[in-house]
Protein backbone atom coordinates (compact mmCIF):
# COMPACT_ATOMS: atom_id res chain seq x y z
CA UNK A 1 0.00 0.00 0.00
CA UNK A 2 2.95 2.24 0.59
CA UNK A 3 4.38 1.51 -2.72
CA UNK A 4 1.48 2.59 -4.29
CA UNK A 5 1.09 5.71 -2.36
CA UNK A 6 4.31 7.07 -3.20
CA UNK A 7 3.59 5.84 -6.64
CA UNK A 8 0.86 8.56 -6.64
CA UNK A 9 2.42 11.17 -5.06
CA UNK A 10 5.19 10.92 -7.72
CA UNK A 11 2.73 10.97 -10.60
CA UNK A 12 0.66 13.88 -9.11
CA UNK A 13 3.85 15.74 -8.97
CA UNK A 14 5.49 14.85 -12.39
CA UNK A 15 2.18 16.09 -13.69
CA UNK A 16 2.20 19.04 -11.70
CA UNK A 17 4.97 19.98 -12.31
CA UNK A 18 4.20 19.21 -16.08
CA UNK A 19 1.38 22.05 -15.44
CA UNK A 20 3.55 24.34 -13.63
CA UNK A 21 6.11 24.39 -16.61
CA UNK A 22 3.43 24.57 -19.39
CA UNK A 23 1.87 27.79 -17.37
CA UNK A 24 5.66 29.40 -17.24
CA UNK A 25 5.62 28.62 -20.85
CA UNK A 26 2.42 30.04 -21.61
CA UNK A 27 2.87 33.30 -19.04
CA UNK A 28 6.86 33.77 -20.75
CA UNK A 29 4.43 33.67 -24.37
CA UNK A 30 2.05 35.95 -23.50
CA UNK A 31 4.66 38.70 -21.99
CA UNK A 32 6.51 38.00 -25.26
CA UNK A 33 3.48 38.58 -27.22
CA UNK A 34 2.24 41.71 -24.87
CA UNK A 35 6.03 43.31 -24.53
CA UNK A 36 5.95 45.46 -27.23
CA UNK A 37 2.65 46.89 -26.37
CA UNK A 38 3.14 47.57 -23.07
CA UNK A 39 6.87 48.97 -23.78
CA UNK A 40 5.39 51.39 -26.61
CA UNK A 41 3.03 52.26 -24.04
CA UNK A 42 6.11 52.56 -21.13
CA UNK A 43 7.42 54.80 -23.62
CA UNK A 44 4.38 56.91 -24.81
CA UNK A 45 3.66 57.66 -20.74
CA UNK A 46 7.21 59.07 -20.30
CA UNK A 47 7.19 60.70 -23.54
CA UNK A 48 3.80 62.81 -22.08
CA UNK A 49 5.63 63.00 -18.99
CA UNK A 50 9.01 64.66 -20.10
CA UNK A 51 6.35 67.29 -21.86
CA UNK A 52 4.39 68.01 -19.69
CA UNK A 53 7.64 69.11 -17.71
CA UNK A 54 9.21 70.79 -20.68
CA UNK A 55 5.86 73.04 -20.42
CA UNK A 56 6.01 74.06 -16.87
CA UNK A 57 10.11 75.11 -17.40
CA UNK A 58 11.27 78.35 -18.21
CA UNK A 59 8.27 80.14 -18.38
CA UNK A 60 7.00 82.83 -16.21
CA UNK A 61 4.40 81.88 -13.09
CA UNK A 62 1.03 82.30 -13.48
CA UNK A 63 0.20 82.43 -9.62
CA UNK A 64 -1.70 85.44 -8.55
CA UNK A 65 -2.52 86.37 -11.97
CA UNK A 66 -5.44 87.12 -13.55
CA UNK A 67 -5.36 85.43 -17.16
CA UNK A 68 -7.14 86.92 -20.46
CA UNK A 69 -8.68 85.13 -22.57
CA UNK A 70 -10.34 86.61 -25.81
CA UNK A 71 -13.19 86.05 -27.09
CA UNK A 72 -14.69 88.10 -30.59
CA UNK A 73 -18.75 87.43 -31.35
CA UNK A 74 -19.15 86.98 -34.90
CA UNK A 75 -21.63 89.75 -34.82
CA UNK A 76 -23.97 91.34 -32.35
CA UNK A 77 -27.57 90.40 -33.28
CA UNK A 78 -28.65 86.95 -35.25
CA UNK A 79 -30.06 87.13 -38.32
CA UNK A 80 -29.86 83.65 -39.99
CA UNK A 81 -30.51 80.80 -38.89
CA UNK A 82 -27.02 79.46 -37.93
CA UNK A 83 -27.34 82.90 -36.04
CA UNK A 84 -30.03 81.79 -34.11
CA UNK A 85 -27.47 78.89 -32.01
CA UNK A 86 -24.41 80.68 -32.60
CA UNK A 87 -23.45 82.46 -29.72
CA UNK A 88 -23.76 86.10 -31.09
CA UNK A 89 -22.56 89.47 -28.53
CA UNK A 90 -26.09 90.20 -27.58
CA UNK A 91 -26.05 87.02 -25.91
CA UNK A 92 -22.64 85.58 -25.48
CA UNK A 93 -21.49 88.44 -23.27
CA UNK A 94 -23.81 88.16 -20.38
CA UNK A 95 -23.62 84.61 -20.73
CA UNK A 96 -19.90 85.08 -20.57
CA UNK A 97 -19.80 87.12 -17.57
CA UNK A 98 -22.92 85.56 -15.67
CA UNK A 99 -22.07 81.96 -16.18
CA UNK A 100 -18.63 81.19 -18.09
CA UNK A 101 -16.31 83.70 -16.20
CA UNK A 102 -17.95 83.28 -12.39
CA UNK A 103 -17.45 79.12 -13.12
CA UNK A 104 -14.01 78.45 -14.26
CA UNK A 105 -12.61 81.08 -11.20
CA UNK A 106 -14.78 78.58 -8.86
CA UNK A 107 -13.44 76.07 -10.92
CA UNK A 108 -9.38 77.58 -10.49
CA UNK A 109 -10.60 77.97 -6.96
CA UNK A 110 -11.36 74.40 -6.13
CA UNK A 111 -8.00 73.33 -7.43
CA UNK A 112 -6.37 75.16 -4.76
CA UNK A 113 -4.99 77.77 -7.83
CA UNK A 114 -4.92 81.43 -6.72
CA UNK A 115 -4.62 82.66 -10.76
CA UNK A 116 -8.17 84.04 -12.34
CA UNK A 117 -9.47 84.23 -15.73
CA UNK A 118 -11.06 87.49 -17.35
CA UNK A 119 -12.74 87.23 -20.59
CA UNK A 120 -11.95 90.47 -23.48
CA UNK A 121 -15.09 90.33 -25.27
CA UNK A 122 -14.95 92.04 -28.50
CA UNK A 123 -17.73 91.91 -31.89
CA UNK A 124 -17.02 91.37 -35.34
CA UNK A 125 -20.59 92.63 -36.66
CA UNK A 126 -20.37 90.46 -39.17
CA UNK A 127 -17.02 90.81 -40.79
CA UNK A 128 -14.53 89.08 -41.58
CA UNK A 129 -11.76 92.01 -41.93
CA UNK A 130 -13.16 93.41 -39.23
CA UNK A 131 -12.59 90.01 -36.77
CA UNK A 132 -8.71 90.46 -38.20
CA UNK A 133 -8.65 93.74 -36.81
CA UNK A 134 -9.68 92.41 -33.41
CA UNK A 135 -7.06 89.87 -33.74
CA UNK A 136 -4.73 91.91 -34.14
CA UNK A 137 -5.85 93.94 -31.12
CA UNK A 138 -5.67 91.08 -28.63
CA UNK A 139 -2.39 90.77 -30.30
CA UNK A 140 -0.94 93.91 -29.49
CA UNK A 141 -2.69 93.91 -25.50
CA UNK A 142 -0.66 90.22 -25.02
CA UNK A 143 -3.93 88.14 -25.44
CA UNK A 144 -2.89 85.97 -27.75
CA UNK A 145 -5.17 82.58 -26.79
CA UNK A 146 -8.67 83.37 -27.42
CA UNK A 147 -12.03 81.59 -28.75
CA UNK A 148 -13.29 83.28 -32.18
CA UNK A 149 -14.11 82.68 -35.85
CA UNK A 150 -17.65 82.25 -35.35
CA UNK A 151 -18.07 82.42 -39.05
CA UNK A 152 -15.78 80.23 -41.37
CA UNK A 153 -15.19 83.02 -42.85
CA UNK A 154 -13.91 84.80 -40.37
CA UNK A 155 -11.62 82.07 -39.36
CA UNK A 156 -10.25 81.61 -43.06
CA UNK A 157 -9.34 85.52 -43.04
CA UNK A 158 -7.51 85.20 -39.61
CA UNK A 159 -5.87 81.60 -39.79
CA UNK A 160 -2.81 82.90 -41.45
CA UNK A 161 -2.06 85.45 -38.65
CA UNK A 162 -2.95 83.27 -35.65
CA UNK A 163 -0.43 81.10 -37.41
CA UNK A 164 2.08 83.41 -38.38
CA UNK A 165 2.34 85.45 -34.83
CA UNK A 166 1.52 82.25 -32.50
CA UNK A 167 -1.25 82.96 -31.16
CA UNK A 168 -4.33 79.82 -30.50
CA UNK A 169 -7.85 80.36 -31.58
CA UNK A 170 -10.82 78.17 -31.29
CA UNK A 171 -14.31 78.20 -32.48
CA UNK A 172 -17.34 77.15 -31.00
CA UNK A 173 -19.31 77.44 -34.45
CA UNK A 174 -16.63 77.59 -37.47
CA UNK A 175 -17.86 74.47 -39.65
CA UNK A 176 -16.05 75.16 -43.15
CA UNK A 177 -13.63 71.95 -44.55
CA UNK A 178 -11.32 74.97 -46.01
CA UNK A 179 -10.37 75.65 -42.19
CA UNK A 180 -9.88 71.69 -41.23
CA UNK A 181 -5.77 72.04 -41.41
CA UNK A 182 -3.49 69.74 -39.25
CA UNK A 183 -0.83 70.78 -37.66
CA UNK A 184 -2.04 74.80 -37.09
CA UNK A 185 -3.15 77.04 -34.27
CA UNK A 186 -7.01 77.20 -35.10
CA UNK A 187 -9.03 74.43 -33.05
CA UNK A 188 -12.79 74.29 -32.78
CA UNK A 189 -14.53 72.87 -30.86
CA UNK A 190 -18.34 72.00 -33.07
CA UNK A 191 -17.79 69.28 -35.36
CA UNK A 192 -16.82 70.47 -38.70
CA UNK A 193 -17.98 69.61 -42.37
CA UNK A 194 -15.87 67.23 -42.66
CA UNK A 195 -18.39 64.80 -40.23
CA UNK A 196 -21.46 66.86 -41.61
CA UNK A 197 -20.42 65.59 -45.31
CA UNK A 198 -20.31 61.68 -45.27
CA UNK A 199 -23.26 61.84 -42.72
CA UNK A 200 -25.49 63.55 -45.06
CA UNK A 201 -24.31 61.29 -48.21
CA UNK A 202 -25.23 58.21 -46.12
CA UNK A 203 -28.88 59.37 -45.27
CA UNK A 204 -29.44 60.69 -48.83
CA UNK A 205 -27.90 57.54 -50.16
CA UNK A 206 -29.71 54.82 -48.01
CA UNK A 207 -33.37 56.89 -48.44
CA UNK A 208 -32.84 55.01 -51.96
CA UNK A 209 -31.90 58.66 -53.59
CA UNK A 210 -29.55 57.52 -56.46
CA UNK A 211 -29.44 61.11 -58.51
CA UNK A 212 -29.35 64.72 -56.71
CA UNK A 213 -30.13 67.76 -57.81
CA UNK A 214 -27.46 70.15 -55.24
CA UNK A 215 -28.53 74.32 -54.91
CA UNK A 216 -25.88 75.66 -52.69
CA UNK A 217 -25.24 79.13 -51.30
CA UNK A 218 -21.88 80.40 -52.83
CA UNK A 219 -20.12 80.90 -49.78
CA UNK A 220 -16.90 79.14 -48.01
CA UNK A 221 -20.07 76.91 -45.72
CA UNK A 222 -21.48 76.31 -48.63
CA UNK A 223 -18.25 75.38 -51.36
CA UNK A 224 -16.87 73.41 -48.88
CA UNK A 225 -19.58 71.52 -47.71
CA UNK A 226 -20.17 70.76 -51.54
CA UNK A 227 -16.37 69.72 -52.14
CA UNK A 228 -16.55 67.56 -48.88
CA UNK A 229 -20.07 65.97 -50.01
CA UNK A 230 -19.81 65.00 -53.82
CA UNK A 231 -16.49 62.53 -53.42
CA UNK A 232 -18.72 61.17 -50.23
CA UNK A 233 -21.75 60.98 -52.23
CA UNK A 234 -20.35 59.67 -55.51
CA UNK A 235 -17.88 56.41 -53.62
CA UNK A 236 -21.83 55.39 -52.69
CA UNK A 237 -22.91 55.49 -56.04
CA UNK A 238 -24.73 58.24 -56.15
CA UNK A 239 -24.44 60.83 -59.11
CA UNK A 240 -24.96 64.85 -58.27
CA UNK A 241 -25.74 67.23 -61.37
CA UNK A 242 -23.60 70.47 -61.44
CA UNK A 243 -23.88 71.87 -58.27
CA UNK A 244 -26.67 75.52 -58.71
CA UNK A 245 -24.77 77.86 -56.78
CA UNK A 246 -26.09 81.28 -55.71
CA UNK A 247 -24.54 84.36 -54.08
CA UNK A 248 -26.17 86.63 -51.87
CA UNK A 249 -24.65 90.16 -50.79
CA UNK A 250 -23.29 91.11 -47.13
CA UNK A 251 -26.50 92.01 -46.08
CA UNK A 252 -29.59 90.81 -48.40
CA UNK A 253 -33.50 91.31 -47.50
CA UNK A 254 -34.79 87.95 -48.57
CA UNK A 255 -37.91 88.95 -49.36
CA UNK A 256 -36.37 90.37 -52.30
CA UNK A 257 -34.10 87.86 -53.69
CA UNK A 258 -35.56 85.93 -56.51
CA UNK A 259 -34.18 82.06 -56.86
CA UNK A 260 -36.42 81.65 -59.58
CA UNK A 261 -33.55 81.22 -62.20
CA UNK A 262 -31.74 78.81 -60.12
CA UNK A 263 -34.92 76.69 -59.64
CA UNK A 264 -35.17 76.43 -63.05
CA UNK A 265 -31.89 75.20 -63.24
CA UNK A 266 -32.60 72.69 -60.76
CA UNK A 267 -36.32 71.57 -62.47
CA UNK A 268 -34.14 71.10 -65.69
CA UNK A 269 -31.84 68.91 -64.10
CA UNK A 270 -34.51 67.00 -62.18
CA UNK A 271 -36.40 65.94 -65.58
CA UNK A 272 -33.21 64.75 -67.01
CA UNK A 273 -32.55 62.83 -63.64
CA UNK A 274 -35.91 61.34 -63.95
CA UNK A 275 -35.45 60.24 -67.43
CA UNK A 276 -32.78 58.26 -66.31
CA UNK A 277 -34.17 56.75 -63.33
CA UNK A 278 -37.56 55.56 -66.00
CA UNK A 279 -39.93 58.61 -64.61
CA UNK A 280 -38.99 57.05 -61.07
CA UNK A 281 -39.12 59.80 -59.33
CA UNK A 282 -38.67 58.37 -56.08
CA UNK A 283 -34.99 58.14 -57.19
CA UNK A 284 -34.19 61.58 -57.60
CA UNK A 285 -33.88 64.17 -54.70
CA UNK A 286 -32.65 67.41 -54.22
CA UNK A 287 -30.06 68.73 -51.31
CA UNK A 288 -30.38 72.60 -50.48
CA UNK A 289 -27.64 74.16 -48.12
CA UNK A 290 -28.19 77.51 -47.24
CA UNK A 291 -29.18 79.85 -44.70
CA UNK A 292 -32.28 81.60 -43.42
CA UNK A 293 -32.96 82.22 -47.41
CA UNK A 294 -33.93 78.37 -47.52
CA UNK A 295 -37.46 79.55 -46.33
CA UNK A 296 -37.76 81.99 -49.27
CA UNK A 297 -36.35 79.35 -51.72
CA UNK A 298 -38.87 76.12 -51.21
CA UNK A 299 -41.32 78.90 -51.10
CA UNK A 300 -40.40 79.82 -54.45
CA UNK A 301 -40.24 75.88 -55.44
CA UNK A 302 -43.32 75.71 -54.82
CA UNK A 303 -44.34 77.06 -58.04
CA UNK A 304 -42.01 74.08 -59.87
CA UNK A 305 -43.88 71.43 -60.07
CA UNK A 306 -41.36 68.72 -60.72
CA UNK A 307 -39.02 70.03 -58.26
CA UNK A 308 -41.78 70.77 -55.77
CA UNK A 309 -42.84 67.12 -56.00
CA UNK A 310 -39.44 65.20 -55.29
CA UNK A 311 -38.15 64.17 -51.45
CA UNK A 312 -35.89 67.41 -50.36
CA UNK A 313 -32.79 67.43 -47.88
CA UNK A 314 -30.63 69.55 -46.16
CA UNK A 315 -27.76 70.83 -44.41
CA UNK A 316 -27.41 71.15 -40.92
CA UNK A 317 -28.06 74.52 -40.66
CA UNK A 318 -31.99 74.07 -42.44
CA UNK A 319 -32.40 71.34 -39.30
CA UNK A 320 -34.40 72.97 -36.87
CA UNK A 321 -34.94 76.02 -38.35
CA UNK A 322 -37.64 78.73 -36.87
CA UNK A 323 -37.32 80.64 -39.78
CA UNK A 324 -38.32 77.82 -42.09
CA UNK A 325 -41.48 77.13 -39.38
CA UNK A 326 -42.27 80.39 -39.62
CA UNK A 327 -41.78 81.44 -43.03
CA UNK A 328 -42.59 78.76 -44.60
CA UNK A 329 -44.46 75.95 -42.85
CA UNK A 330 -46.34 74.11 -45.39
CA UNK A 331 -43.70 73.99 -48.08
CA UNK A 332 -41.53 72.44 -45.31
CA UNK A 333 -44.00 70.12 -44.65
CA UNK A 334 -44.35 68.84 -48.20
CA UNK A 335 -40.85 68.39 -49.14
CA UNK A 336 -40.05 66.98 -45.65
CA UNK A 337 -35.96 68.45 -45.77
CA UNK A 338 -34.52 65.96 -44.39
CA UNK A 339 -31.50 67.15 -42.46
CA UNK A 340 -29.26 65.93 -40.15
CA UNK A 341 -27.95 67.98 -36.84
CA UNK A 342 -25.18 66.77 -34.44
CA UNK A 343 -26.51 65.33 -31.47
CA UNK A 344 -27.05 67.33 -28.43
CA UNK A 345 -26.24 65.45 -25.24
CA UNK A 346 -29.03 64.00 -22.69
CA UNK A 347 -27.04 64.63 -19.45
CA UNK A 348 -27.51 66.88 -16.36
CA UNK A 349 -24.74 69.14 -17.23
CA UNK A 350 -25.87 69.92 -20.49
CA UNK A 351 -29.69 70.61 -19.20
CA UNK A 352 -28.47 72.47 -16.39
CA UNK A 353 -25.91 75.06 -18.81
CA UNK A 354 -29.05 75.07 -20.56
CA UNK A 355 -31.53 76.40 -18.01
CA UNK A 356 -28.62 78.51 -16.49
CA UNK A 357 -28.08 80.51 -20.30
CA UNK A 358 -31.76 81.64 -20.82
CA UNK A 359 -31.84 82.54 -16.98
CA UNK A 360 -28.94 85.05 -17.98
CA UNK A 361 -29.75 86.03 -21.38
CA UNK A 362 -33.54 85.17 -22.00
CA UNK A 363 -32.46 84.00 -25.17
CA UNK A 364 -33.07 80.17 -26.79
CA UNK A 365 -30.16 77.95 -26.01
CA UNK A 366 -28.94 75.55 -28.40
CA UNK A 367 -25.52 72.85 -28.49
CA UNK A 368 -23.11 75.95 -30.18
CA UNK A 369 -23.68 77.64 -26.26
CA UNK A 370 -22.88 74.53 -25.07
CA UNK A 371 -19.19 74.74 -27.21
CA UNK A 372 -19.05 77.93 -26.30
CA UNK A 373 -18.68 77.19 -22.64
CA UNK A 374 -16.71 74.21 -23.07
CA UNK A 375 -14.06 75.69 -25.39
CA UNK A 376 -13.56 78.32 -22.14
CA UNK A 377 -13.76 75.50 -20.06
CA UNK A 378 -10.87 73.32 -21.58
CA UNK A 379 -8.70 76.79 -22.51
CA UNK A 380 -8.62 77.66 -18.57
CA UNK A 381 -7.85 73.79 -17.69
CA UNK A 382 -5.01 73.93 -19.93
CA UNK A 383 -3.62 77.29 -18.72
CA UNK A 384 -4.04 75.73 -15.22
CA UNK A 385 -2.51 72.36 -16.00
CA UNK A 386 0.83 73.53 -17.92
CA UNK A 387 1.25 76.54 -15.53
CA UNK A 388 1.12 79.17 -18.43
CA UNK A 389 -0.82 81.11 -20.67
CA UNK A 390 1.86 80.86 -23.72
CA UNK A 391 -0.01 80.15 -26.79
CA UNK A 392 3.02 77.68 -28.08
CA UNK A 393 2.87 75.71 -24.62
CA UNK A 394 -1.40 75.68 -24.57
CA UNK A 395 -1.07 74.60 -27.98
CA UNK A 396 0.93 72.20 -27.22
CA UNK A 397 -1.24 70.59 -24.37
CA UNK A 398 -4.65 71.73 -25.64
CA UNK A 399 -5.47 68.05 -27.55
CA UNK A 400 -3.94 65.90 -24.75
CA UNK A 401 -6.33 67.79 -22.24
CA UNK A 402 -9.68 67.56 -24.54
CA UNK A 403 -8.64 64.10 -25.38
CA UNK A 404 -9.73 63.66 -20.92
CA UNK A 405 -12.48 66.23 -20.83
CA UNK A 406 -16.07 65.30 -20.85
CA UNK A 407 -17.97 68.93 -21.44
CA UNK A 408 -21.24 69.91 -21.06
CA UNK A 409 -21.12 68.94 -24.92
CA UNK A 410 -19.96 65.36 -24.36
CA UNK A 411 -16.65 64.13 -24.88
CA UNK A 412 -14.37 66.94 -26.43
CA UNK A 413 -11.90 64.76 -28.32
CA UNK A 414 -10.41 66.23 -31.10
CA UNK A 415 -9.50 65.13 -34.78
CA UNK A 416 -6.36 65.19 -36.60
CA UNK A 417 -6.63 68.53 -37.50
CA UNK A 418 -7.88 69.78 -33.97
CA UNK A 419 -11.78 69.69 -35.04
CA UNK A 420 -14.34 67.79 -32.76
CA UNK A 421 -14.12 64.02 -33.62
CA UNK A 422 -17.37 63.32 -35.32
CA UNK A 423 -20.56 62.50 -33.08
CA UNK A 424 -23.61 60.94 -34.03
CA UNK A 425 -26.34 62.90 -36.63
CA UNK A 426 -29.63 62.58 -35.53
CA UNK A 427 -31.89 63.59 -38.58
CA UNK A 428 -34.81 66.21 -38.40
CA UNK A 429 -38.14 66.64 -41.15
CA UNK A 430 -40.72 69.41 -41.07
CA UNK A 431 -44.35 67.72 -40.29
CA UNK A 432 -47.42 69.43 -38.64
CA UNK A 433 -47.93 69.67 -34.95
CA UNK A 434 -51.16 69.92 -32.62
CA UNK A 435 -50.30 73.16 -31.56
CA UNK A 436 -48.36 74.86 -34.63
CA UNK A 437 -48.54 74.05 -38.83
CA UNK A 438 -45.00 72.89 -38.98
CA UNK A 439 -42.35 71.78 -36.54
CA UNK A 440 -39.05 69.64 -36.68
CA UNK A 441 -39.46 65.85 -35.62
CA UNK A 442 -37.10 62.72 -35.44
CA UNK A 443 -36.13 60.93 -38.30
CA UNK A 444 -33.62 58.82 -37.48
CA UNK A 445 -29.79 58.74 -36.56
CA UNK A 446 -26.64 58.51 -38.79
CA UNK A 447 -23.54 56.83 -36.49
CA UNK A 448 -20.41 57.89 -37.54
CA UNK A 449 -18.50 54.38 -36.21
CA UNK A 450 -20.41 52.07 -38.10
CA UNK A 451 -21.37 54.49 -41.20
CA UNK A 452 -24.55 53.46 -41.39
CA UNK A 453 -27.73 55.59 -40.96
CA UNK A 454 -31.06 54.17 -38.74
CA UNK A 455 -34.40 55.75 -40.00
CA UNK A 456 -37.10 55.89 -37.49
Amino acid sequence: MRNIAMLFIIVAASLAGGLYAGYQRGSVDSQLQFSPIVDQLTEKIANVTAENEALRKDLPSIAGRTIKIGYIAPETYPYTSIGIVVPVYSTAKPFIEKVIQPDINAYAQSLGSNVRFEFVIMDAMGQANTHLELVQKLHSMGVDVFIGAGWSSQGCATMAYVNIHKMLMMSPSSTSPSCAVAYDRFFRMCPADTAQAPALANVIWSYGIKELVLIQRGDSYGDGLVNQFVPEYTKLGGVVGQPIRYQLTDDPTLSDVDFCSYLQQGRDQAQEAITRMGGDTGRVGVLLIAYDEAARIIKQASQCDILYNLIWFGSDSIAKSQVITSDAPLEANHLRLFSPLAREPDSIKYLDLKARFVEATGSEFSIYQAYLYDAAHVLAKTIIEIGSDNATKVTSALTGVCENTYGTSGWLRLNEYGDRAPPPYDIWYYAPEATKPSDSHYAGTYNPDTLITTWN
